[in-house]
């Protein structure tokens, strides 16, 4: 198994998948299940579990059958990264939803302001551009490719 000396942090496709194995399946007849649960021979999932990295098309198909789960062992540093990135998109949303709440006039319990009993018209026009703005500032928090990906879809 690839590690680095002195950590627990291992490397390479292959040890990863050989450490997303043996947590899956117990011990004891371990070969044999990976084997009858990916429809491989019996000595090609005793390779797997030593930590030969698989072939693309096998690779596909632990893919296909085990989703993320797979993918987070085996490429654990990107996700790490996206993980980082999302948790800081989620601290952006949420400064923008407290300035949003702020820009409405709003605080915890209190209701709108609208119409005859609340705020003035050039009031809520204010409030109406500054909630626009905010909308706007949100919306440059995500990637361009991923908005175009969202107006095709």
């Amino acid at each position: 198994m690839n590690a680095t000396p002195g950590t627990d942090t291992v490397y390479g496709v292959g040890a990863r998948t050989r450490l997303f194995l043996r947590d899956l399946y117990p011990k004891g007849e371990r070969a044999k299940a990976v084997a009858g649960e990916l429809g491989i021979s019996l000595p090609l999932a005793n390779k797997l579990l030593q930590g030969y990295a698989p072939r693309m098309w096998l690779f596909e198909e632990m893919v296909a059958r085990w989703d993320g789960a797979f993918l987070r062992v085996v490429f654990v540093e990107a996700f790490a990264g996206e993980d980082a990135r999302l948790a800081e998109l989620e601290r952006e949303v949420e400064e923008l939803r407290a300035s949003l709440t702020g820009a409405r006039g709003l605080t915890d319990g209190d209701e709108p302001l609208s119409g005859a009993g609340g705020a003035s018209e050039a009031d809520q026009d204010d409030r109406g551009a500054r909630i626009a703005a905010l909308v706007h500032q949100l919306v440059e928090t995500i990637a361009p490719a991923e908005r175009a990906l969202e107006l095709v879809e």
